[in-house]
């Protein structure tokens, strides 16, 4: 009752008339929409248009104590996704919204894209992402437009928008955002694709806007520019046996307000004067090459690439220079279809000019092995040490309050899983057990950061009870072992969960309760979290959500250790399709 008392209390008026304002106003107007014919008729053939996807309103509740806060006490968020089909065009849209944040001094953000697609045509407009190769545009999302064809074998793609939006440095922020220039890119991508024959031409180019932020105090950046060639082949030699070859030129400037580069302009540094270097400009190369053999129940493939120091790409999130990988591979699958294989490895060499005086060679391997004995066993093991770029959500602490989530370089990662169901069926119970590891650098700048290194093991151990009838319930225990830059957490969480309908499935409810027992520097705490959850299905097209997250954590003799959060938050959904 007085933690019920205390939420109310710090729960200001404002935000209370706000809430219940935007969510009734959200209902009325989906509720408007269903009783209104909102599709237009054309003429006779009114039924040519069909209109399929849902609608989440989402309204999110927030109130702390002990703690300065992690985020606003309401916030409001939407999502859409809707496939629009009229006359042979086919168009999917997708939404996102969310309104600003001023805690941490986040602006709102609006995502929306719509691909409508007629034929051979297909049109992205908004926030969209396009693949064209690992070396030139690698799915990075743009907010702009792009165009593609494939007439017949051909193939015809383009783009152009934003690639990366302004971020003036905030010394008053939280959140710690790096700074970044507004950053623009274009890309054109053709060739033939036959069923044995493949050849593809590249070219992509990203300019960053100087003028679009003041330049920033304490983390001095500078504004880049970038074209990248790229001419990719494929080609079937026999049944068994195939080959993909690609080859990237980058053009680089790393700062565009560097003095002009006086003389020794032709082709090879300017692209025919679609680019001028200055004298921040360095170029690379980029070669790729894999040849793949299938035999009868096993493969084999052999890779070589090379990226030379100064090959860079604006249009990847992180790109690794400066390295050479020879590899072999080979998988099987064996015992009738119960153990499938899968190896790869080689050598990797960097410092291939001799730039600088440290120059490694290591060997890199990585494994992939499933066993399956029965219907009721699996076990799966994977290893890998080559280096990969992926996004990695930092530890969230009192000590260490970073609520992002950040770029590292992975260096190696292992896991082991084996899972036991007890029955014919997941709904007869099952017991999984877990233990992975991984270590990774920071990636800061475009830069590997060696000093911010960090180290993640995991296990768990996992069982769900077999459900009987309307009710189901399982347990759980997992450690957790972190370390970024010299702050080691240790987190020991045993967990317990149940879920229930009701009303002839209607009304669907959970349950969730834990207690994390950390270890961090000096200080010992314990956090307890409960979790609630109920989704009541109103028809077939419209659901109510309701979600309550509990969190209090008690320190160890530190005053800071001592608090509470709630968060809450109730979604309405609507699907249709007509």
């Amino acid at each position: 009752m007085k933690t019920l008392l205390y939420l109310f209390q710090r729960t200001r008026k404002k935000i209370v008339y706000l809430s219940l304002m935007s969510f009734f106003f959200q209902i009325g107007f989906v509720n408007l929409m269903q009783s209104q014919n909102v599709i237009p008729k054309f003429g006779k053939d009114y039924r040519s248009l069909k209109i399929n996807g849902g609608i989440r309103l989402m309204n999110d509740f927030y109130a702390y104590s002990g703690i300065d806060p992690r985020r606003d006490g309401y916030q409001f968020r939407a999502q859409a996704k809707l496939n629009l089909n009229l006359f042979g065009i086919n168009a999917p849209f997708t939404f996102n919204f969310s309104d600003g944040n001023k805690n941490f001094r986040l602006p709102s953000y609006t995502f929306a894209g719509i691909s409508p697609k007629y034929k051979i045509a297909t049109l992205h407009l908004g926030d969209r992402s396009l693949f064209f190769s690992r070396y030139t545009l690698g799915n990075i999302t743009f907010r702009g437009a792009g165009l593609e064809l494939r007439p017949g074998k051909f193939y015809i793609g383009g783009m152009y928008g934003r690639l990366r939006r302004a971020v003036a440095e905030d010394l008053d922020g939280r959140q710690d955002l790096d700074p970044s220039y507004k950053r623009m890119g274009y890309g054109i991508k053709t060739g033939y694709q036959g069923q044995n024959t493949k050849m593809t031409l590249i070219l992509f180019g990203a300019n960053d806007d100087e003028g679009s932020i003041e330049n920033p105090i304490s983390r001095p950046i500078s504004p880049n520019s970038n074209v990248v060639a790229s001419i990719q082949a494929y080609q079937k030699i026999t049944n068994s046996i195939n080959v993909n070859v690609e080859w990237a030129h980058s053009l680089f400037n790393k700062d565009t307000r560097a003095l002009g580069l006086a003389g020794s302009q032709n082709f090879s540094n300017t692209y025919g004067g679609i680019f001028e270097p200055n004298a921040s400009f360095q170029a690379g190369d980029a070669f790729n090459s894999k040849l793949n053999y299938a035999g009868n129940g096993f493969g084999l493939n052999f890779g070589y690439e090379r990226i030379t120091r100064g090959f860079r790409t604006l249009g990847a999130i992180f790109f690794n220079n400066d390295l050479e990988n020879i590899t072999a591979g080979f998988n099987k699958v064996m015992m009738k279809g119960k153990l499938n294989l899968s190896l790869n490895g080689g050598i990797e060499r960097t410092n291939l000019d001799e730039f600088v005086a440290e120059k490694t060679t290591r060997i890199i391997a990585s494994t992939n092995l499933n066993y399956k004995p029965s219907n009721n066993w699996n076990y799966s093991a994977q290893y890998s040490n080559f280096q990969n770029s992926t996004k990695l959500r930092a530890v969230n602490t009192q000590e260490l309050f970073v609520d992002s989530i950040f770029l590292a370089q992975v260096t190696q990662n292992a896991s082991f899983t084996v899972t036991h169901l007890m029955g014919a069926n997941a709904d007869k119970g099952s017991l999984t057990g877990l233990l992975s590891f991984q270590n990774a650098n920071s990636i800061i700048e475009d830069e590997i950061s060696e000093d911010q290194r960090s180290d993640f093991w995991y296990g768990s151990l996992i069982y769900r009870a077999p459900r009987t009838g309307d009710f189901g319930w399982g347990t759980s225990l997992s450690v957790n072992r972190s370390s970024f830059s010299d702050i080691v957490s240790t987190y020991i969480t045993p967990s317990f969960l149940a879920d229930r309908t009701f009303l002839d499935e209607k009304l669907s409810t959970d349950a969730r309760v834990s207690l994390n027992y950390i270890t961090q520097l000096e200080n010992k705490t314990v956090l307890f979290n409960l979790g609630l959850g109920a989704r009541y299905k109103i028809n077939k097209d419209n659901d109510l959500g309701f979600s309550a997250n509990i969190i209090q954590q008690f320190g160890s003799g530190d005053a800071i250790k001592q608090f509470f959060e709630s968060y809450f938050n109730v979604t309405y959904g609507y699907r249709f399709k007509r």
